[in-house]
């Protein structure tokens, strides 16, 4: 093609000349000839950069990435495939002029309050919804955050989200990631989320003091002139600590402080708007007999109690369902059951309260939305319903906002939880290992052919036949077998591993763990490999905590190889028309392993090259 000739990409994307370049690819603007001329952005990645298999792999995890990711706040994806002409990968994205980098020299922000409603809180978003997905950007920075013509921050370049844990080893990340945005603590799979966290945090200062950032060392100096509320400078501050333990675990957890300072801000500033609370026909009379109040009395203690602190939450009807419009509102000293006046929508109707534990109050109020209202039994006087009805779509949105943030916490922490149970298990199997090393000391070995005969320094308490024990030579190397008998203070070892004629006149017999070990470190392998997305299955990790999105089987026609009672048989179908996982449970005695062999049987027939693993508990 003539370099005077416009590039053109499927026979569909003409491409403009100068692209911006990056690491793995360049990004083109470009005109999409089969939608009315519509501009667009062509990423295409380079070639010759860098090894096929990991460009494809930058290319796929990119697409899968932003396939999944549709939110305001990440730049969309339109189209992805590989040029028929050259071969060469390519994703199709809306097209934005400006970067951050570019809006922040056009129009520094005010500082941090508006930094945070028009940039900071969006791009959490953004990395937060990532993050319940499981997908981690790698390479916050301001060139990577794309502003459109609204002045929409939109997150832009997933190319090495999850890469780093696939790549050869050897291989690294260095010259696609950008100090100081990235941290330098190894990205080893141990604290990955923490990596975004760190790239915000640098971003904010980036974009709000007046500091070049070129290394880490300027990070100390931009939080020593960072302005902004002294809560938000410490949010900030542990978001760039080099200590990854010190960093918020997650964008969401990050989000939500921010979201909680800022709230609290807020309120601060504005007069309190009125929420107006009716008691329902005779909702206070057991509590006014009960407290011996009058009326008025009753009202003025429960304003206090509302108006002091309170939280709301979702009542839960019969079989624990949210029953709609009802609301739980939890103050200092009563708990009260409410709900939305059903004709006019514009109040709330308190149907029963009750006096409570202080201690379960606070509780909680820990786990309910804090109310930026305050409370009253008469209507203001310039209270409208317009505005009433606009207060309780305010309570009813920011219940629901906050529920869905408790559930991705919950989610998280669940997730988290598991991870390190499991973890937990393998490092008390791995401590277990390491205690049966305690060494036997001896002082003459006599080797016979394939046996060596030690005299201990210590006639041994426990029984040692048939333990696997080594020992140690002087070039790291070992003699290995398994201890025959033990007579006294004399100890006889049949050798299989090793040459007996090299072992010192005097030493240590050891535990011999190595093969324990290498079974442990396949198992923390496996752990890894789920835990961080590396497991054939990229989806297990999600699957395991979350098994109402493993697919139900559809049952397959089989003709049966062994003969089954009915049930096996229903059961046989299903397995076979299995996507994800099948449990099945029964008793000793019940035939699982004919079950299992059908299975086999017929998934070689089906597929005479499938890879079957069999493994016991």
């Amino acid at each position: 093609m003539s370099s005077s000739q416009p590039r053109l990409i499927n026979q569909r994307y003409v491409l403009e000349p100068t692209p911006r370049s990056g690491g793995m690819a360049e990004v083109y603007k470009a005109i999409d000839m089969q939608s009315g001329l519509k501009q667009v952005a062509v990423k295409v990645f380079k070639h010759g950069t860098l090894e096929e298999e990991v460009l494809k792999e930058a290319f796929r995890r990119e697409t899968n990435a932003l396939k999944e990711l549709k939110h305001p706040n990440i730049v969309e994806l339109l189209d992805a495939g590989i040029d028929a002409e050259t071969g060469h990968y390519f994703l199709v994205l809306e097209w934005m002029e400006r970067n951050l980098q570019d809006v922040i020299k056009e129009t520094p922000p005010e500082g941090w309050d508006d930094f945070a409603e028009t940039i900071a809180l969006p791009l959490l978003d953004a990395l937060a919804f990532a993050h319940t997905r499981n997908i981690i950007h790698r390479d916050i920075k301001p060139s990577n955050i794309l502003v459109n013509d609204e002045n929409q921050p939109k997150l832009a370049d997933f190319s090495i989200s999850k890469l780093k844990h696939w790549l050869q080893p050897g291989l690294t990340l260095e010259e696609f990631v950008s100090k100081p945005y990235s941290p330098p603590d190894p990205d080893d799979g141990s604290y990955t989320y923490t990596r975004d966290v760190f790239g915000l945090g640098v971003l904010v200062l980036e974009a709000l003091v007046d500091v070049n950032l070129f290394d880490y060392g300027d990070i100390g100096k931009a939080l020593e002139n960072f302005d902004a509320p002294n809560d938000i400078i410490s949010v900030i501050e542990s978001s760039v600590s080099f200590d990854p333990l010190e960093r918020h675990a997650n964008a969401i957890i990050l989000k939500s402080e921010i979201q909680k300072i800022q709230t609290l801000r807020k309120e601060e500033w504005l007069e309190k708007k009125q929420c107006y609370l009716r008691p329902r026909d005779n909702g206070f009379q057991r509590l006014q007999e009960e407290l011996s109040l009058s009326s008025d009395e009753l009202k003025s203690t429960l304003l206090e109690d509302l108006n002091t602190e309170c939280g709301i939450r979702p009542y839960k009807g019969k079989e624990n369902q949210d029953s709609q419009g009802h609301y739980v509102i939890s103050g200092v000293e009563f708990g009260y059951h409410v709900a939305v006046d059903s004709r006019s929508a514009d109040h709330l109707v308190i149907i029963n309260v009750s006096k409570r534990f202080n201690s379960e109050l606070e509780r909680q109020r820990e786990n309910s939305w804090k109310l930026p209202y305050e409370f009253t039994f008469t209507q203001p006087w310039n209270w409208s319903p317009t505005e009433g009805k606009q207060i309780i779509n305010e309570l009813q949105q920011g219940v629901d906002e906050f529920q869905n943030a408790l559930k991705e916490k919950e989610i998280e922490e669940r997730e988290q939880h598991l991870f390190r149970v499991w973890g937990n298990i393998l490092k008390a199997k791995t401590e277990v290992e390491k205690d049966k090393e305690a060494p036997l000391e001896y002082k003459k070995a006599t080797v016979k052919r394939k046996r060596i005969i030690f005299h201990l320094t210590h006639i041994p308490k426990d029984d040692l036949v048939e333990q696997p024990r080594r020992v140690e030579l002087p070039n790291k190397t070992y003699v290995s077998g398994e201890v025959e008998e033990v007579k006294g203070d004399k100890l006889t070892l049949v050798v299989d591993d090793g040459d007996p004629d090299t072992i010192p006149p005097r030493g240590h017999l050891v535990f011999d763990t190595y093969a324990a070990r290498v079974a442990l470190d396949r198992q923390k392998a496996a752990l890894d490999a789920v835990r961080y997305d590396r497991a054939a299955r990229s989806d297990l990790r999600h699957l395991l905590n979350q098994a109402h999105d493993v697919k139900k089987p559809n049952a397959k026609d089989v003709e049966f190889i062994q003969d089954l009672d009915t049930a096996k048989q229903e059961v046989v179908r299903f397995a076979l028309g299995s996507e994800d996982f099948l449990l099945v449970e029964g008793p000793p005695g019940t035939g699982k392993t004919t079950f299992i062999a059908e299975i086999i049987l017929q998934t070689l027939i089906q597929n005479p090259n499938a890879r079957i693993l069999l493994s016991s508990q």
